[in-house]
């Protein structure tokens, strides 16, 4: 079933969704070579903890860690780990959390130092992954309607105001497919190559969308970081 919102539960939904963008612009100070996925894990936990909210992905379906940290080939769903960070790495952090109830979803993709030309321009193109969807966002972290990235303008559900989604384009450097590994969680590109996520929180109004996350304060700590390679805006 789709839900649509109302007003005030836009409001809630978009306090939590900026709570997102705020831990996320947390960790976008903080990124650098030699810091582990297992480090921003316990970040997040801690940066979301101390205001007053839940972290959403925590025991998900059996999810055991608190972010997803995919990095390079990984698309979505990587578990966070101990092995460091290196320069060259391309790393998407995707964070759930849930204020008063509702909650906030979305993800952002760093990369960590200088890289070659074709990374710097895949977070604006190429291989877009079929078998992965945005949704509906609300009381649950997943809601209907199902997002795809990709399709035939004019085709599918028809979008009514006050309809929150969780948009999230998941493009890669080759092939558009993916599999996943045997902890059941992992995706990865199936040619080996680099894959990046990012995921906005938008509500569906009559004139124009409102935006409910905020790349802003993201972009902002990223460009103040030196560790970060932020040359492709």
């Amino acid at each position: 079933m789709v839900y649509t919102k109302t007003e005030e539960q836009v409001a809630l939904m978009k306090e939590a969704a900026l709570l997102v963008s705020k831990t996320l612009s947390q960790v976008a100070t903080q990124l650098k070579p030699g810091m582990t996925t297992l480090d921003i894990d316990q970040f997040c936990m801690q940066f979301v903890k101390d205001h007053n909210a839940t972290l959403s992905f925590y025991n998900y379906h059996g999810y055991p860690h608190n972010i997803c940290a995919s990095v390079n080939d990984v698309v979505v769903h990587g578990f966070p780990n101990k092995i460091p960070l290196q320069e060259g790495d391309i790393v998407s952090i995707d964070l759930g959390v849930v204020l008063n109830g509702w909650h906030g979803d979305h993800a952002y993709t760093f990369i960590i130092g200088e890289v070659a030309p074709e990374l710097l321009q895949l977070v604006n193109g190429y291989g877009v992954v079929r078998e992965l969807v945005g949704h509906g966002l609300g009381k649950s972290l997943h809601e209907d309607p199902q997002v795809p990235n990709y399709g035939k303008r004019g085709t599918g559900l028809k979008m009514k105001e006050n309809l929150v989604l969780a948009i999230e384009p998941m493009i890669n450097l080759g092939t558009h497919k993916v599999f996943t590994e045997e902890d059941g969680w992992t995706v990865k590109t199936e040619d080996g190559k680099v894959s990046v996520h990012f995921e906005h929180d938008v509500c569906v109004k009559n004139k124009e969308a409102l935006i409910l996350s905020d790349f802003s304060i993201i972009e902002a700590a990223e460009k103040a970081n030196s560790n970060l390679n932020s040359s492709y805006y």
